[in-house]
């Protein structure tokens, strides 16, 4: 059994161009226009592409959308190209602050054993004096 919303959705994917509610009346053999409009406004994929004049009043010309199906879900472990440029920063980054604390702490440690020297030769100096 078809419904109005489906026979509308096949009337209108056929017809690129789009119809007008009359028209759409007329390839449906329909006498009332009515469902056909609360059809098309309750309808997700169709919308009014343009106006044309019919007389004194314009009508709508409705259209349907092919709506494309959902994106697939990425797979665990993807990531973007921007997300892979920010991990080779961050892993750079890191790598930079690793070598400054590895050269801060030989500093230090040279730093403490040439004051360990100096006090080594100021006790063997007041030694011998």
């Amino acid at each position: 059994m078809s419904t109005t919303k489906d026979r509308l959705r096949a009337l209108l994917r056929a017809t690129p161009d789009g119809l007008t509610v009359p028209q759409i009346m007329e390839r449906l053999n329909a006498s009332d226009d009515k469902p056909i409009r609360l059809a098309l406004r309750a309808m997700p994929d169709t919308y009014i592409d343009r106006w044309v004049r019919r007389g004194a009043p314009y009508a709508a010309v409705w259209c349907v959308v092919e709506v494309p199906e959902d994106c697939p879900r990425p797979e665990p472990g993807y990531r973007t190209e921007e997300e892979k440029e920010l991990a080779r920063a961050l892993k750079e980054e890191r790598a930079v602050r690793k070598a400054e604390t590895k050269r801060e702490e030989e500093q230090r440690r040279r730093e403490l054993h040439r004051l360990a020297n100096l006090n080594n030769i100021r006790d063997a100096w007041y030694r011998n004096a």
